[in-house]
Parts: structure tokens; C-alpha cells; sequence
């Protein structure tokens, strides 16, 4: 599920409002685009090509936290997906690791 949005107006400087349950702070008083590209654990998996057990292990491990949350699904960022992505190859590279000793 990608979740996309539309420009919205601030309501006014220096307000802070609520777009997707995501806190965004509105410098100046103009439209803003808050297109969001997050992931949800399934697209994560897929994105990785791993089984959804080890998905969830490495998104435990790497400690990333979803941005936000709708109706129960984790929704994680670009960088989140990103530091999921580095864990799951250092898990891969220590299972081969093990496997040939």
C-alpha cells in the first residue's frame, strides 16, 4: 500500500498539524506537497525477497520503527526500509558465514 496525499494549505506559520497520523511543521503559510512513499511489511518482504518470518526478524533487529501506523499496519519510511535492508544482508552474510565453517 502506498499511501499518497495531496497539497494541503498550512494553516498557519510555525503551526504543527497532522497529516496520515504523521506530525508535520509548517514553516511559512503556503501548500506544501506531503506525498508520503511508505512500505508496509509485506511490501517490505517482497522488496527483499525474504519469507515474512525474517522480514519481521530483521525489521527487530535493525530497530527501525514505522512511521506511523493505519488501522493496525506498520508503515515505514525510505530510511527505515533502508537500514531494515542493511540488517537482513548482515543476518544473510553471517548464516553463510556459519553454514561454511
Amino acid at each position: 500500500m502506498e499511501v499518497r496525499g495531496t497539497l494541503l494549505p498550512c494553516l498557519a506559520d510555525g503551526e504543527t498539524f497532522l497529516y496520515g497520523g504523521v506530525p508535520f511543521y509548517s514553516g511559512r503559510a503556503q501548500e506544501y506537497d506531503m506525498t508520503l512513499d511508505l512500505k508496509t511489511f509485506g511490501q517490505i518482504a517482497d522488496d527483499l525477497g525474504l519469507p515474512p518470518h525474517q522480514t519481521k526478524y530483521a525489521i527487530d533487529k535493525s530497530g527501525a520503527r514505522p512511521v506511523t501506523r493505519v488501522a493496525g499496519t506498520r508503515l515505514f519510511d525510505q530510511a527505515a526500509v533502508e537500514q531494515i535492508r542493511a540488517t537482513a544482508a548482515r543476518i544473510a552474510a553471517k548464516r553463510r558465514q556459519s553454514a561454511t565453517a
